[in-house]
């Protein structure tokens, strides 16, 4: 129950304060975005949402 709760509350401090994501190194960044895969996957969403969520962020991390 914690483990969820943490990986929701990163998924918010993605999505509302990306400002923030500028403070953490590349290796924090690439488990965050990890644990967003894995919030989604547990979610069980359809894959194209999936995809497209996906695609979103690593752009977002690229650019």
């Amino acid at each position: 129950m914690e483990s969820k709760f943490v990986i929701t509350f990163n998924l918010f401090v993605e999505l509302l304060m990306p400002e923030y994501t500028f403070l953490f190194n590349c290796l924090v960044q690439t488990t965050c975005l990890f644990k967003i895969i894995l919030y989604l996957n547990e979610l069980k969403t359809l894959g194209v949402i999936r995809a497209f969520l996906l695609s979103w962020f690593l752009s977002f991390y690229i650019n």
